[in-house]
């Protein structure tokens, strides 16, 4: 009963009107008795499983040399075995004519406090996959804290790889007495025994896609595909290479859509100009049917089929973005691309006219520059503004006396210049336009202004240096003194936002 409530979850019939599907629904299963229990019933708390380490280590042979691809492993044993470890190692590293079976274990349940919640054997050795337990709630199954109420947990620790939902999972039964039920199904099959085979079904669908990849291989992908269950700390070690890690979930809850997806990739520039473009298909399985197809602002460069791909720009005056799919076998694969020059960038804060008080400081940064530029190209003209740093993206700016200047961006990539965003710097000690603030420089108070007597209501924001929210003020009335005194001397961000539009005004107050 166990072993086919195991076998269902992985490769159930499907499209048949009837019960469950498999996750890999097209793989074969080759079931292996590596135990015997001593005859009392399924739910006899006196029953027992009979076996030996000679048996378990005979059974893992004789799959490997049957060819079995994926071995999922709802078991566990106690202590470790020379036997059994030697009979894993060789499935690793000699399964699949040197490709190596990929081997998962179920990581094991834990019933009372008292018992340790250590990943057990063989789940805990380095080259096996060891899978825990999720409930429906997306965490791990806990004994005391998970959501659905049932008194088990799964066990955890520095071995642990991923996670699986097990719990109240629906699969398939063994009908009449030497089954879970009276029927062919069981609706809540549940523990690391079901969580394995839920792993061992998305290996089974990597392979399908790609029969040729190695057991390390499929590994990286189902670690690094993972969803990240919240309210865990994951962190990034040498002992865990595959990404972020917590050791109550693992790398994380398997994915079978990404899995899949990540088995097949296409590769090529990020950019796309008036000269060829070459992209690569990775990984397809052997004699599989490929089309490719382009976004419109592309042109096809030969043929639409096969392992590579060759586009351009359809003329030089089209900029923006693209894409080339490959259709392998009726599944889509996208890799989005950009083509042409570099859209206009915009130049943060939005403001323009931007006003600054004299003798400010202000940083400006360039804002949906897309394209993948490489460079941008930054000016400063005027009397009122000079540049005192720049690094790529960000350009910093002081104002001096009263007067006015202007910054200009534009970006490159490799099909050329983007256009150019101008905006107009105003220096004032009171604002500019239907916002004035003064005096500014301060020691104590300023006056804020409202000058388009239109009654609207307006809300002021001060800001300091690093952002932080010093004051807020509802402007009622068209001029509003604002005490200044309590705060330090330094730089502040004075902004008002009525309902149509907002305005900044940089304040020193000394």
């Amino acid at each position: 009963a166990h072993g086919t409530a195991c076998a269902g979850i992985v490769a159930a019939v499907a499209n048949n009107n009837r019960g469950i599907a498999g996750i890999a629904y097209n793989s074969k299963i080759i079931p292996v008795r590596i135990a015997y229990s001593n005859g009392l019933p399924l739910n006899d708390p006196n029953r027992v499983l009979i076996t030996y380490d000679t048996w378990i280590a005979n059974g893992i042979n004789w799959a490997v040399q049957n060819g079995a691809d994926v071995l999922s492993n709802s078991w566990s044993f106690g202590s470790p075995s020379n036997t059994i470890t030697y009979a894993i190692n060789n499935a690793v590293n000699n399964g699949r004519n040197g490709k190596g079976c990929i081997v998962l274990f179920a990581s094991g349940n834990h019933y009372i406090n008292s018992i340790s919640y250590t990943v057990s054997y063989p789940a805990n050795l380095d080259n096996v996959i060891a899978v825990g337990a999720s409930s429906m709630c997306d965490e791990r199954k806990s004994l005391n804290y998970s959501c659905d109420g049932e008194n088990w947990g799964s066990n955890y620790g520095n071995a642990l790889d991923v996670i699986a939902p097990g719990v109240k999972i629906y699969t398939t039964d063994i009908s009449g007495d030497n089954g879970y039920t009276n029927g062919d199904y069981k609706w809540d099959f549940s523990g690391t025994s079901a969580a394995c085979p839920n792993v061992a079904g998305v290996a089974a669908l990597i392979l399908s896609l790609n029969p040729n990849l190695t057991q390390n291989q499929v590994k990286e992908i189902l670690f690094t595909t993972t969803d990240k269950p919240s309210g865990y700390t994951y962190s990034t070690n040498l002992a865990h290479p595959y990404g972020s890690w917590n050791e109550e979930v693992g790398y994380g809850r398997v994915n079978a859509y990404k899995a899949v997806r990540a088995v097949i990739s296409i590769t090529g520039p990020n950019t796309v100009c008036s000269s060829n473009s070459t992209y690569t298909l990775h990984n397809s399985p052997p004699n599989s049917t490929v089309v490719w197809t382009h976004s419109s602002n592309l042109t096809q460069v030969g043929g639409n089929s096969g392992t590579t791909y060759t586009v351009k720009a359809k003329n030089s005056s089209v900029s923006g973005n693209a894409w080339v799919k490959a259709n392998v076998n009726g599944v889509e694969f996208e890799k989005t691309i950009w083509v042409g020059k570099p859209s206009r960038p915009y130049i943060y804060p939005y403001d323009n006219p931007l006003y600054m008080a004299p003798y400010s400081v202000q940083r400006l940064y360039a804002k949906q520059a897309y394209g993948f530029p490489d460079e941008y190209i930054w000016s400063v003209s005027g009397s009122g503004i000079r540049e005192i740093s720049r690094n790529r993206d960000r350009l910093t700016i002081e104002s001096l006396a009263n007067g006015s200047g202007t910054v200009t961006l534009k970006t490159h990539n490799q099909c050329g210049y983007s256009y150019v965003e101008n905006k107009n710097i105003i220096v004032s000690s009171g604002g500019g336009g239907w916002l004035a603030v003064y005096p500014n420089p301060t020691s104590s108070q300023v006056t804020v202004q409202l000058k388009d007597n239109d009654n609207s209501k307006a809300t002021m924001l001060l800001y300091d240096s690093q952002n932080n929210l010093r004051m807020k003020r509802e402007l009622t009335y068209s001029k509003t003194e604002i005490d200044l005194s309590s705060l330090p001397s330094g730089n502040y961000i004075l902004k008002v936002i009525k309902p149509d539009k907002a305005k900044s005004v940089n304040i020193i107050k000394f």
